[in-house]
């Protein structure tokens, strides 16, 4: 079996993911990818909002794509 992956690093608007529209479009089996770097938790310009923030799009983003 063939499937696509999808790797998300910073843009989780999926409503105008156009990668991800175009993975749709073909119709095989799709796995996107979110990798939390860890560097990214002790960079000072981030914050545990911006985490929250994050985990919020990607659950719309699993929700909406089911």
């Amino acid at each position: 079996m063939h499937f696509q992956a999808l790797w998300l690093k910073r843009d989780l608007r999926w409503q105008e993911h156009e990668p991800l529209a175009e993975a749709l479009k073909q119709k095989l089996p799709l796995i996107a990818i979110y990798i939390w770097e860890p560097e990214w938790y002790d960079d000072e310009h981030h914050s545990p909002r911006q985490a929250e923030h994050i985990a919020a799009a990607l659950q719309e983003m699993r929700a909406n794509l089911k």
